[in-house]
């Protein structure tokens, strides 16, 4: 074949389809060596760029919480879904900005291709991400506010716990007497969204219901469950205790279980994780807040690899608007927890 004769052919093979529509060895054969050469070589490019998929980090906090071990799970199988692979760097319990950083460190040398990440720490990482960014790197927080916001996206349980909280209101209407709140970590935008609109909404309902200080455990059992007994013992006259994570709603409910006051105090928990579900059916919890760990880890996967498909390597990565996507929340009852519906909020501590 002629080398007029070879451009020929390849123009045809693009105006095909591209050479990924021909690579066919019988077809490179009859189109001749130096014509089947240089197409075979288009062919293996595409074909190890399907094959070995993408590199994804995830830098994430107490993995011991069965809510992020579910929002793993849901990356994890994601990601495997779309031919790629991702790779977490946490620690069990440990919440330290310094363990954090450490666990990103870590995730950067590994120069991952994306990265999702949450952080219980909101600046601890501004600098990090903006660079990422900058360099090509999309960068998508999952459930965890960064301040300033400079991820890709955002995908967070709803703020939106309006149901939760008239659910909480409705039951305690015209109660009085006081009630406890766990909230995490002290001034965390992630956590005060969760309890202080029930706060709100109980001084219009139930005046004569009076929240106590706000105890900050920074998400661990163990404290949450000595804070909530402080205060059974300190107030006779506890109606209820509102957890924001599911760490801190089984500690709440050990030590209500322990001060045998269970027909007295109610417990309100955010987190649906086995112990909690079986908890909830045997009546320890009053109410669970279901949050979709595992949708949240599914879509920053999606969002990642998508984005990476599409985008020139290493140029900068435009943020999304709006930043913020949320995914709804659902109020877990005795009543409805085995519905088909409240499936998809319900967490598991291992990926089986």
């Amino acid at each position: 074949m002629t080398g007029s004769g070879v451009r020929s052919t390849l123009a045809r093979l693009v105006v095909w389809g591209g050479l990924s529509m021909r690579c066919d060895v019988r077809y490179l054969v009859a189109v001749g060596a130096i014509a089947g050469t240089l197409a075979l070589a288009g062919c293996r490019a595409r074909v190890a760029r399907t094959q070995s998929g993408y590199r994804l980090a995830n830098v994430a906090y107490y993995m011991q919480d069965p809510w992020w071990a579910t929002l793993q799970c849901g990356a994890t199988r994601q990601a495997e879904r779309m031919g790629s692979k991702i790779t977490w760097y946490s620690t069990a319990t440990d919440t330290s900005s310094a363990t954090q950083q450490a666990n990103l460190n870590a995730a950067l040398l590994s120069r991952p291709d994306a990265m999702l990440l949450a952080s219980s720490h909101p600046g601890t990482f501004s600098s990090e991400v903006k660079r990422l960014m900058l360099s090509g790197t999309p960068v998508i927080a999952v459930n965890s506010v960064q301040t300033p916001a400079n991820e890709r996206v955002l995908f967070h349980n709803s703020e939106d716990n309006r149901e939760f909280v008239l659910f909480v209101a409705n039951q305690m209407q015209g109660q009085s007497g006081t009630y406890g709140v766990l909230g995490g970590t002290a001034g965390s935008p992630d956590g005060i969204p969760r309890w202080k609109p029930m706060v709100e909404q109980l001084k219009v309902v139930a005046p004569n219901l009076h929240a106590l200080p706000t105890q900050f455990d920074e998400y661990n059992r163990t404290r949450a469950s000595a804070a909530a007994s402080a205060m059974i013992v300190a107030h006779p006259d506890l109606r209820f205790l509102y957890a924001i994570t599911g760490p801190e709603g089984e500690g709440a409910a050990a030590a209500v279980q322990q001060s045998g006051k269970a027909k007295q105090i109610k417990v309100y928990s955010y987190g649906a994780n086995e112990s909690e579900v079986l908890g909830l059916k045997r009546g320890v919890y009053a109410a669970l807040c279901g949050q979709p760990g595992y949708a949240i880890g599914e879509e920053g996967v999606k969002e990642a690899i998508a984005y990476l498909q599409s985008a020139t390597k290493g140029a900068p990565v435009p943020q999304l608007s709006p930043v913020v996507h949320n995914i709804p929340l659902k109020v877990l009852t005795k009543e409805n927890v085995d519905d088909a519906s409240s499936a998809p909020y319900l967490q598991k501590s291992t990926c089986n």
